[in-house]
């Protein structure tokens, strides 16, 4: 599958997953919801695209994390996207306005009134809600959810890699954009690390 992507880009896709989106007003902030629909009877409003990357890392603050998310978008342009790809192998999302992508929480959703936006790479799964991955056509698999078995070989004195402590940072400070994070060396990152752990 082939699609022509927001910049222009010519990519191979290897999955795409139709998402749903909310927003939700409490205690005086509006809550973002994303998640991997689990049927297209769902209010169906964007499109998640995982790429073929020759260059993929596991570095998930690299630029070529390989996630495109397209968000705000109507539930009849979804389908013809889906609809194009399924038919043809390609679809064509450099034809559209976006809203800038400067502020997650500044992204507009409104069911596709006003223009799409996208979120690219680690961004682009951040937060996202995913169904358990079942085979659909297996039910008597629910409830069945493989535990992966601690192998003892992990200690806490084992040293934290630099993605570690970015993922850490993230979900526990507010403080920090995914940019700084990926521009910032092991040294700071361990010493703003030690920093917010010391709060607790």
């Amino acid at each position: 599958m082939i699609i022509k992507s927001v910049n222009g880009t010519i990519m191979e896709v290897v999955k795409i997953e139709p998402i749903v989106e909310k927003r939700e007003s409490f205690n005086g902030t509006v809550n973002r919801r994303v998640a991997v629909a689990k049927n297209m009877l769902q209010d169906i409003s964007g499109l998640l695209f995982s790429f073929k990357d020759e260059h993929s890392t596991s570095n998930i603050f690299s630029p070529d994390e390989g996630k495109l998310l397209i968000g705000n978008l109507q539930r009849e342009v979804v389908e013809e996207l889906l609809d194009s790809i399924l038919k043809n192998g390609y679809a064509d999302l450099s034809g559209y306005s976006y809203q800038p992508c400067e502020d997650i929480t500044k992204l507009k959703f409104d069911y596709g009134k006003s223009e799409p936006y996208f979120i690219r790479g680690f961004a682009a799964t951040m937060g996202l809600e995913c169904p358990m991955e079942l085979n659909p056509f297996a039910p008597a698999q629910m409830g069945n959810i493989s535990v992966v078995e601690d192998d003892g070989d992990y200690t806490d004195d084992e040293p934290k890699t630099a993605e570690d402590m970015r993922k850490d940072i993230y979900c526990l400070s507010d403080k920090y954009t995914i940019t700084q994070l990926a521009n910032m060396n092991e040294d700071e990152l361990s010493d703003i690390l030690k920093g917010i752990e010391s709060q607790f």
